[in-house]
């Protein structure tokens, strides 16, 4: 109990002497008569004690007891370790399961510009053979860039020059020929003020993009047939200022083309 408590190798040259030795009934039946005991020592507390017994009474040796204290140290690192790799293990299948859960494609290269790491979502959004991420591969890599992006040169000139200064981060879309359009982020891989290389994010915007699109080709259009119609079309918003007139509307009212933006409905139109 001593060794546990005071977390001491100790020394028991005759056991029937000693006052702290709970196991005192068993050694004597046994024939035990000494002993020594040291600690597993780590991160500053003791995790065990391992135990030596001798049925002879044998005075304290300070060589042997050292080495076996040192030894403890030892196994107390061994754990330590161990230990650390084990919640270093827990702590990177953590970041791989968000890595892989995540909706976003993921790209993780080096200062060479070399892909050290993706998820399967970046494969799946960019429809890119594996194989082709391999850093012995880059030709192959560069090759479907330039068959399937519709400005496979930029994409290349970018990712260079964000390469060149890693304290810049980028927002930018990537268009490819078939219609497809990601949304891309980018910042360095650092660990505190080392910089490591990049991560890349890559978000599928086709749906929004395209409905961005038709939403610019109908309000072409409508402006196409508003400023051609013969009938004053105004547009105002929920203070009932003025946001849109046509042409016609303009000469309606009297005001010139422009002027009437932001102005109250009721002042365009007077009442009686």
């Amino acid at each position: 109990g001593s060794v546990w408590l005071e977390a001491k190798s100790r020394w028991m040259p005759d056991l029937s002497k000693e006052t702290n030795f709970p196991r005192i009934g068993i050694a004597s039946t046994s024939g035990v008569c000494s002993g020594f005991g040291f600690p597993i020592l780590a991160n500053g507390n003791c995790f065990g004690v391992i135990e030596f017994f001798d049925f002879e009474v044998r005075e304290p040796d300070s060589i042997l007891l050292d080495m076996f204290s040192r030894i403890g140290l030892q196994i107390g690192q061994a754990m330590e370790r161990s230990e650390a790799e084990a919640k270093r293990a827990e702590l990177l299948s953590l970041l791989q399961a968000i890595f892989d859960a995540t909706d976003n494609g993921i790209v993780v290269t080096n200062l060479k510009q070399e892909i050290v790491s993706q998820n399967q979502r970046m494969i799946d959004l960019w429809g890119v053979p594996p194989d082709f991420l391999n850093p012995n591969q880059i030709d192959s890599l560069r090759e479907f860039i330039r068959e399937n992006l519709v400005d496979p040169q930029g994409f290349i000139d970018r990712i260079r020059d964000l390469h060149s200064d890693p304290r810049q981060t980028s927002h930018d879309v990537v268009h490819f020929k078939d219609g497809r359009v990601l949304d891309r982020y980018s910042q360095a891989h650092k660990i505190g003020d080392h910089v490591l290389g990049r991560v890349w994010s890559y978000r599928d915007v086709t749906d929004q993009a395209k409905s961005e699109e038709a939403l610019r080709e109908s309000e072409a259009r409508f402006r196409v047939v508003a400023e051609t119609a013969s009938d004053g079309i105004l547009t105002v918003d929920e203070r009932d200022r003025v946001l849109y007139a046509n042409a016609a509307a303009s000469r309606i009212c009297a005001y010139p083309k422009g002027s009437r933006f932001g102005m109250p409905l009721q002042d365009l139109i007077p009442v009686g």
